[in-house]
């Protein structure tokens, strides 16, 4: 009974395993899908074949774009788009030669390139106003120095019920760039709108960071989820075994029970048989005691008898002795007379 409902509790973990690794499996398929699709939309950006073929020219069509070494606050990717434009697509040109012979080798279309010379430089920005690049990151510090210059008066406006009050406040050619992209100078304002691929590349990147961050989680999780199935397979499979084994033993045990008790009734036959034997020979015993008996009466009646014959027969001697004792003397007597 014990192994029965282990049987029974594997059963259930293996229906809650498989369930658990349909479920983690489904999410692995939307995480891969959801970062393949989006690697395929930042890939499109440079659809253009002729642009393509000048950026291989100078072996740029493989080089880090901007957008891959930067991060900006949460919430304010409309906002660096918006600042930096085209600029935000810019190639990593590794050779500042490069420079000239691509001055005089104009690409096929609108490119921004950017170097990695220098450092960031520090810019005094009025007290009341935050600058955007301050809130811009990257892991490679050497792309700073291009985004603060591409950045620079560039301040971020955070509450736009404040914009008019702000506009007045700008110094000359300064610029506000709210969440949304929008952007507010002393003389005017300018509404973003996504205008090409470049918009939601950022927010695009970010998601295929946590992407990339949550799916070894997910694969690993698949993996002990899977490592936990193995371990319940075999341990269905022991507990299967052991059944199997039980079910023999008992079926051997039911079966010498059956035979003991076959041979049980071939002893109680046996016994019954015997006693019916004892019986008959008792009864048998008991006849011939009786004829014994008999026997020996009707001997002692035959002694008694022979005992009663031979006292006549004694008798009859005797007399029998006497009649010839008389005959003897009456033929003396006949043959002493003349």
């Amino acid at each position: 009974a014990t192994a029965e409902q282990r049987m029974a509790e594997l059963d259930a973990a293996r229906k809650r395993s498989v369930d658990a690794i349909g479920d983690a499996t489904r999410e692995l398929a939307r995480i891969e899908a959801s970062l393949l699709a989006l690697q395929n939309q930042q890939a499109r950006m440079d659809n253009n074949n002729r642009l393509a073929m000048w950026l291989s020219k100078y072996n740029l069509d493989n080089a880090p774009r901007l957008w891959q070494q930067i991060k900006v606050k949460e919430g304010w990717e409309d906002a660096l788009e918006s600042a930096l434009g085209l600029k935000l697509n810019a190639i990593k040109v590794a050779e500042p030669s490069a420079i000239d012979r691509m001055a005089q080798d104009a690409p096929p279309g609108s490119v921004a390139l950017f170097l990695e010379n220098g450092t960031a430089a520090s810019t005094q920005a009025p007290s009341n106003f935050t600058p955007l690049s301050s809130w811009v990151t990257s892991d490679n510090a050497g792309v700073l120095p291009f985004v603060h210059e591409c950045l620079a008066n560039i301040f971020v406006l955070e509450n736009e019920a404040e914009a008019r009050a702000k506009m007045a406040q700008l110094p000359f050619g300064a610029l506000l760039v709210t969440a949304n992209g929008h952007v507010y100078s002393q003389h005017g304002l300018l509404f973003h709108g996504p205008q090409s691929e470049l918009h939601g590349v950022l927010q695009r990147q970010r998601e295929i960071e946590a992407l990339k961050i949550e799916l070894p989680g997910k694969i690993e999780m698949r993996h002990t989820l899977e490592a936990a199935q193995k371990e319940i397979e075999l341990s269905i499979t022991e507990t299967q075994e052991t059944l199997r084994q039980l079910r023999t033993q008992s079926q051997e045990s039911k079966n010498r029970e059956h035979q003991l008790q076959m041979d049980a009734l071939k002893l109680s036959q046996a016994v019954s048989q015997a006693e019916g034997r004892r019986n008959a020979i008792r009864e048998e015993l008991a006849l011939i005691e009786n004829d014994i008996e008999k026997e020996r009466a009707e001997m002692l009646e035959a002694q008694a008898r022979l005992e009663e014959g031979g006292n006549k027969i004694g008798e009859l001697t005797d007399a029998l002795m006497l009649i010839e004792d008389k005959q003897k003397r009456s033929r003396a007597r006949i043959n002493r007379c003349p």
